[in-house]
């Protein structure tokens, strides 16, 4: 795996926002990362199913919540 100065991640943070996102889980040991803009605690889960998110969907990646 590659290492990412803070500054390479900040570049890509800026350019890539889902790159940057893959990068991040990867390094904090697969931990889901999402845009902190995208999705809150508290706001209803994107899945549907109507319940708050972080009694829901909150461990699942960026990727699987904008399915």
């Amino acid at each position: 795996m590659k290492k990412w100065t803070p500054e390479e991640l900040e570049e890509l943070k800026k350019k890539d926002i889902k790159q940057y996102c893959d990068v991040r889980a990867k390094l904090v040991k697969n931990k889901p990362v999402a845009p902190k803009s995208q999705f809150k605690r508290n706001d209803p889960c994107p899945c549907g199913s109507g319940k708050k998110l972080k009694k829901c969907c909150i461990d699942k990646t960026y990727e699987e919540l904008i399915k």
